[in-house]
């Protein structure tokens, strides 16, 4: 009978306890608003790195993916750009009860491409005025676009800019619009545009449009998945909360 050596031995005992961990590693379906894409990517990074499960990310307006879930996409956990769009799949009983918290807190600013002239030495109320092209994302379907369109009704330009506006499917179509030129100025999340020079965009008086709190909910879809279950509260850790700060969040509440 052949006598394993301590080395074959370990190198076995190696592979046994790879398969294990292997065999409960998950793989989670997370739809998640496209203003937290950058944050998003990295804290799929981290995660994995962490963890033996594997994330596969969706990216879209809130309002529209809230439809997909509502229309039973495979969706195991989704991290919206509001509340009210995780609060209504909780009403319609297809997310686990008492899974809903904030995960991050954005912010709204108007953002103009760099090396476009006239920078900040004009006013908010001004560089609207003069602008030809303003880019907002669609407010019927995207929490930025309703804050967006609260600031202009704050400010009481919203009629007057009804022939400037360019309304883009999310955030994301939002500031690519900006950023190749195709407006003068859009109105984007600062986790967008927060590694530009501060001089490329305004931040916007955080009276002038309702708080930004994101929510982050556990599907029905998703309640037994491992990989699901353990990323949300991966969200609440101290190293996640680190990461969602550098991309110009607020840390939760």
């Amino acid at each position: 009978m052949k006598i394993f050596s301590g080395f074959n031995t370990f190198y076995l005992f190696g592979l046994l306890i790879s398969f294990s961990s292997n065999a409960s590693a998950e793989t989670a379906k997370i739809a998640v608003a496209s203003n937290f894409t950058g944050a998003a990517h990295e804290l799929q990074h981290a995660f994995e790195a962490k963890t033996s499960h594997k994330l596969l990310l969706s990216f879209g307006s809130t309002g529209k993916l809230t439809t997909q879930i509502l229309y039973g996409a495979p969706y195991a956990a989704f991290l919206a750009a509001d509340l009210s769009h995780p609060e209504k799949i909780a009403a319609a009983e297809l997310a686990k009860p008492g899974t809903l918290f904030t995960y991050a807190s954005g912010e709204l600013v108007l953002f103009r491409k760099p090396n476009s002239g006239n920078g900040r030495e004009l006013s908010i109320v001004d560089a609207l005025k003069s602008a030809k092209r303003i880019a907002i994302a669609n407010p019927a379907s995207a929490p930025y676009g309703q804050a967006a369109y609260s600031v202009l009704t704050h400010l009481d330009m919203w009629e007057a800019a009804q022939s400037k506006l360019v309304r883009g499917g999310n955030i994301a179509q939002t500031y690519q619009f900006a950023i190749t030129g195709n407006v003068d100025l859009a109105f984007v999340a600062k986790s967008q545009v927060i590694k530009n020079k501060p001089s490329t965009y305004w931040s916007l008086p955080k009276e002038t449009y309702p708080p930004l709190k994101q929510g982050a909910i556990l599907l029905t879809k998703g309640q037994e998945n491992k990989a699901a279950i353990e990323f949300l509260d991966f969200l609440k850790t101290e190293p996640a909360l680190e990461i969602i700060s550098s991309h110009g969040y607020d840390r939760r509440e």
